[in-house]
Parts: C-alpha cells; sequence; structure tokens
C-alpha cells in the first residue's frame, strides 16, 4: 500500500485536473457552439414549448411584450397565439 501522503498527492493531482479540464470543456462550449446574439431556430420533440429562456444582456426589457415582462410563469394566451402565427 502507498504511503498516505503519495495517496493524498495522486488524489489532489486527480482532481484538479478533473476541475480545470471540466472548466476549461466549459468555456469552450459556451463560446463556440452556441454564439451569442445569433438567431436560432428552437426544435422540440413535441408541439409546444412551456419554457422560453432569453439571455438577458440581449433583451431590451422596454421591447418585450407585456405578458414577458413579469418574473417567473405567466399566463398569457395572447402571446402563446402570437408565437403559434409566427411558427405557421
Amino acid at each position: 500500500m502507498s504511503p498516505p501522503r503519495a495517496t493524498a498527492r495522486l488524489f489532489w493531482g486527480t482532481a484538479a485536473t478533473v476541475i480545470v479540464a471540466d472548466l476549461v470543456s466549459k468555456l469552450l462550449a459556451e463560446r463556440f457552439l452556441m454564439p451569442r446574439y445569433v438567431p436560432h431556430r428552437v426544435m422540440s420533440e413535441s408541439r409546444l414549448i412551456d419554457v422560453i429562456k432569453l439571455e438577458a444582456e440581449s433583451v431590451d426589457p422596454a421591447a418585450l411584450p407585456e405578458a414577458m415582462k413579469g418574473c417567473g410563469a405567466v399566463d398569457a394566451p395572447e402571446f402563446v397565439e402570437h408565437v403559434r402565427r409566427c411558427r405557421r
């Protein structure tokens, strides 16, 4: 069996390597997989979209429809119909 000091060094070295690799992969994915400010299509396996996520830094809050100015879930049948019309 290895001495405790060597085992600890191996553990912390491995842990640091995994953390750095995870951080680098997330940064690369964020930068190259979905560029900011580029329009893209939203695809879904179902016919309904129940969540719309907006990038806060790319949205003018004053230009949002009234239904989207609230916080959290909102009941906005007119906005749902608008989205459906745009899809057709």
